[in-house]
């Protein structure tokens, strides 16, 4: 893609200004020149202007009534032309018209057209400037986090959001909520919803007062025929103007056509001459890679074969066995030692409990006993309730012998025999109270019992602790006597059991880690393969003996392929503009070009007075809005617009940051970024005269390596060889998107020294793979570009 003309309507300082670019073209000027104005111009033109930038309304001409312009492409052999413009005054409203070879295209298809380029991919990396050329770490940083920011750097083509990434614990204020209404940013967006409808209603109500319309329609009928003839001739320059560019590769054509290119090697030749270095080469490597490893080998050997790997051998299976029982044993000794302490408890408890309960009875009471004093106790109560029972029999007794009164005998006789049987109840009930009631109370003996049975269970606990511990004792002699031998060799013999435990499983590991180590060993079958490698590479130097030259032989054929394969695209190319059997006349074309952009200037003079009158009635219509409201509805929304921008950056800052700074990193893949730093590597070694041989990852970390061999981090690089690098990446990660977009540079090296500029302007001269346009104010770029006939358009 090609930039070939840009027509200027009228923005900031320009207006009704053209400009011709070429490949490699140079704006120069001063400060307050107008290069960032031009510039910004290209960006407008290409990706337009942003309902929410404000930017472009700083470039509106003070003098001209239209600003915009005009901007011509070409592409794979097509022309692509973008006008853009709009009435110079506080509407914003804008006419948009896009074209292919003459045929007007939608909107949509302008996009897919420049697809994948967006505004962002043009500004963050085809645009070339000091900011984005160089790496401000926070002083904060560590190590880790400034690789991340390199890698990036390098994958992605700006810092800017892993610089942001600082912020990150930082609280995201409630600024916006999807379904809010009163956060700040909720309120705002829904005042500029009412706002806008304000200003549809007053446009509407301008437009029922245009007196001028019907002037307006036939002014717009003759503007589309006038234009029609405009783009019809504009057509036929930009075609002629078109032949005329090529001239350079016409002459080009003519120089590669006269190279002899029977020389070169068929693509099986080349593929087998160096197929034969790779070889030798990869043999001699393996062979050196070899050597060390026996070199090594022996060294581990020598330091291995000791007295304790060989004893070790000899009683592997037998420690093998112990090793196995000892976390059983270590779990013996625990159990022991909580055995001992629960043992010392229990019987301090038992001895505790002995003397305080003083029991010189070691016997315990029966139940018959204890039942014979409960009813001991009882004896009392129930004599003196058996007294007062016999008043019934002496009541009874009186009853039948006041019913017998007439014969005494026989109630007499009743009586007798009803007391008598109350007495014998009586007896029944109160037996004569036992012997043990004399000696021990029901309670004490209960407590008695309850006291023994407190001390004889205790003892049979330390009965069972006894011979427990006699069995965990058993058990650790039988290992102790087992382990005897091995404690000897390692002189532990009178260590505790643990530690003679420990020392022996240190032991183990050990020497079983030297033995794997020792059977992996593999010197005798590596110096079989070392000899066989000699005998190779020996046949094949003789086979090949000018294989060290091989390379350059290669250089050779692949620059002759190239130029090759260049003469064929400039034949393809060309062809589509020219006859190549005949010679071409460029001073006819230029004569043809003159007279035709002759009458193309006449006619855009017609095309602007038609624009000129239209624009005039159209401002004649705004200025009915006598009571100025649609004015002040106007300023109002570009002041809230500004408002609600400042507020969604900050918001769209700290509530997306995590998931931009991810989607970076997934982009940044264990291929993409070998892939541009192999492009890069070209690149960095010309710009730094080849003081530097390579440039690589390592275990993940960006590398450079010297001519010395000596490889640095880019951390450690000087400031002014960091730029270079990114320079480079820029350049490498450029050419991988393969866009075929122009690469834009805004004074991008003010702090480069004389020689480093001199390397990146002779880097400019070589670059081929698109065009390339330069915002300059440096005077030693001007000389060069004038010193190497490039193309100059210099700003007053």
């Amino acid at each position: 893609m090609k930039i070939e003309q840009l027509e200027i309507f009228g923005f900031g300082k320009f207006s009704e200004k053209t400009f011709t670019l070429h490949d490699k073209q140079l704006i120069f000027g001063e400060n307050e020149a107008g290069k960032s104005t031009l510039f910004s111009f290209i960006k407008f033109m290409l990706f337009g202007f942003k309902a929410k930038d404000k930017t472009h309304r700083e470039f509106k001409p003070l003098a001209a009534k239209v600003y915009g312009g005009r901007l011509t492409l070409s592409d794979m052999g097509h022309q692509y032309i973008v006008e853009r413009s709009g009435l110079n005054n506080r509407s914003n409203k804008q006419e948009v018209h896009f074209t292919k070879d003459g045929t007007v295209l939608s909107a949509k298809a302008w996009e897919e057209f420049l697809a994948p380029m967006t505004q962002e991919l043009f500004e963050k990396v085809y645009t070339l400037t000091q900011e984005n050329l160089s790496i401000n770490a926070e002083k904060d940083m560590g190590e880790d986090e400034l690789e991340a920011l390199w890698k990036v750097t390098a994958s992605m083509g700006t810092q800017e959001l892993t610089g942001k990434i600082i912020s990150l614990n930082k609280e995201i204020p409630e600024l916006y909520k999807v379904s809010g209404k009163n956060p700040e940013l909720n309120q705002l967006l829904d005042k500029l919803a009412k706002l806008k409808q304000q200003i549809e209603i007053k446009i509407a109500e301008a437009d029922l007062l245009l007196p001028n319309v019907e002037r307006i329609n036939q002014l717009n009928q003759q503007f589309i025929e006038s234009e029609g003839i405009v783009k019809k001739l504009r057509h036929t320059v930009d075609e002629l103007r078109h032949k005329r560019d090529y001239q350079a590769d016409y002459e080009q054509l003519k120089e590669l056509s006269a190279i002899d290119f029977s020389q070169i090697l068929s693509a099986e030749e080349l593929r087998q001459l160096e197929q034969s270095y790779l070889e030798i080469s990869e043999s001699q490597r393996a062979l050196e890679l070899i050597l060390k490893e026996i070199a090594t080998e022996e060294s581990i050997l020598s330091r291995l074969n000791t007295d304790e790997q060989a004893f070790y051998i000899k009683k592997q299976g037998e420690i093998e066995t112990l090793v196995a029982e000892i976390p059983k044993i270590y779990g013996i000794l625990k159990t022991t030692e909580i055995l001992e302490d629960t043992l010392r408890l229990k019987q301090n408890e038992s001895h505790r409990l002995a003397q305080d309960y003083q029991l010189e009875n070691r016997q315990l009471y029966s139940n018959q006993a204890l039942q014979a004093l409960a009813q001991n106790e009882t004896q009392g109560g129930r004599q003196s309730f058996s007294i007062i029972n016999l008043i019934i029999p002496i009541i009874i007794s009186a009853l039948i012998a006041f019913v017998l009164r007439k014969q005494p005998l026989i109630a007499a006789f009743a009586s007798v025999i009803i007391i008598y049987l109350g007495y014998q109840l009586m007896k029944f009930l109160n037996p004569k109270p036992s012997v043990i009631a004399e000696t021990i109370t029901f309670e004490a003996a209960s407590e008695h019992n309850q006291r023994l049975l407190q001390v004889n269970q205790l003892n049979e606990e330390v009965a069972t602790l006894t011979r427990q511990l006699q069995d965990n004792q058993v058990a650790l002699d039988e290992f102790s006597q087992a382990i005897a031998e091995i404690s000897a060799f390692l002189g532990t013999a009178r260590l505790d059991l643990s530690d003679r435990l420990s020392q022996i499983n240190i032991f183990y590991q050990e020497e079983e880690a030297n033995r794997k180590q020792l059977t992996s060993l593999q010197t005798a079958t590596k110096k079989g393969q070392a000899a066989a490698l000699e005998a190779d590479i020996k046949q094949l130097k003789i086979k090949y003996p000018d294989f060290e030259e091989i390379p350059q032989q290669a250089q050779k054929q692949q620059i002759l392929n190239n130029q090759r394969e260049q003469l064929e695209h400039l034949k393809k190319r060309l062809a589509q503009y020219f006859d190549l059997s005949q010679p071409v006349d460029f001073e006819q074309l230029l004569l043809d070009l003159a007279r035709r952009q002759n009458e193309l200037h006449a006619q855009q003079i017609k095309l602007e007075n038609l624009r000129n009158e239209r624009s005039k009635l159209k401002i004649e219509i705004n200025f009915l809005q006598t009571d100025g409201t649609l004015d002040e509805l106007y300023q109002q929304r570009a002041t809230l617009e500004s408002e609600i921008e400042a507020k969604t950056e900050t918001w769209a800052l700290k509530s997306g940051l995590i998931a931009a700074y991810q989607s970076i990193l997934a982009e940044l893949s264990e291929i993409t970024l070998p892939e541009i730093l192999t492009l890069a590597k070209e690149y960095f070694l010309f710009l730094t005269n080849d003081n530097y041989q390579d440039l690589f990852l390592e275990n993940k970390v960006l590398k450079v390596r010297l001519k010395t061999e000596q490889s640095l981090r880019v951390l450690d690089l000087s400031t002014g060889t960091k730029d270079q690098l990114l320079l480079a990446l820029r350049f490498a990660l450029i050419q991988s998107k393969k866009l075929n977009f122009p690469i834009f540079v805004d004074d991008a090296f003010l702090r480069y020294d004389s020689k480093r500029k001199l390397r990146v302007f002779e880097l400019f001269e070589q670059y081929k793979a698109s065009q390339l346009i330069i915002f300059s104010s440096d005077s030693q770029i001007k000389l060069f570009f004038e010193t190497n006939n490039e193309a100059i358009e210099v700003l007053n």
